[in-house]
C-alpha cells in the first residue's frame, strides 16, 4: 500500500465518525459558545449583583459564566453523542421526542405556568424546546421519501405535522 493511498478497511468506528463531522459547523458551534461566554463574563457580574445572587460555592459575579460553561459542556456531550447515532436510530429518537412532548406541549395550554408573559412551561420543563429536534428529524425524513421513493405524501404529511405543532404553539 502506498503512502498516499487510504484504506477504509483499517478504520476504527471513531475514525469513521470523525470523518463525518462537518468542521465548519463544529467551528461555528464552538465560536458561538466562546462568544456567549465572553458576553456573559462581561455582563453577568452586574446582573448577579442587581438581582442579588449569593452563593457559598462560587463567587456571585461568576455565577452566570459557570452556569453557561456547565450547560455548554452538557450540550456538547449530547451533541457529540447524538452524532454517533445511525440514521435509523436518529429517526427513532426524533419520533420518540415528538410523540412524548407533543401531548405535554398541548397540556401547557391548559395547565402550563406563565413565566415572563408566556405560558410555555409545565412541570419545570419547556416542551417546545424538546419537540423542535424531533419535528426537524421527522419532517426531514418524511420529505426525503419524495426523493428516495418518489412518494409525495411525505411532504404533505410533514406539512400537516408542522401545522399541528405550530397551531399548538400559537
Amino acid at each position: 500500500m502506498s503512502a498516499g493511498h487510504y484504506n477504509d478497511t483499517y478504520q476504527t468506528a471513531l475514525t469513521r465518525w470523525y470523518r463525518t463531522l462537518d468542521p465548519i459547523l463544529l467551528a461555528g458551534y464552538l465560536l458561538l459558545i466562546f462568544i456567549g461566554g465572553v458576553l456573559i463574563a462581561s455582563g453577568g457580574a452586574a446582573v448577579a449583583r442587581r438581582i442579588g445572587i449569593s452563593s457559598t460555592i462560587l463567587p456571585a459575579e461568576w455565577w452566570f459564566f459557570i452556569k453557561h460553561l456547565v450547560f455548554a459542556i452538557i450540550a456538547t456531550g449530547i451533541m457529540l453523542s447524538v452524532s454517533l447515532l445511525s440514521i435509523h436510530n436518529m429517526r427513532r429518537v426524533g419520533i420518540m421526542l415528538f410523540v412524548c412532548f407533543l401531548p405535554l406541549l398541548a397540556l401547557t395550554l391548559i395547565f402550563g405556568s406563565e413565566i415572563k408573559g408566556s405560558q410555555r412551561w409545565i412541570m419545570g420543563i419547556q416542551p417546545s424546546e424538546f419537540i423542535k429536534p424531533g419535528l426537524i428529524i421527522i419532517c426531514a425524513w418524511l420529505m426525503s421519501l419524495k426523493f428516495e421513493h418518489n412518494q409525495s405524501f411525505g411532504i404533505i404529511l410533514s406539512l400537516g405535522i408542522l401545522l399541528l405543532t405550530a397551531s399548538i404553539l400559537i
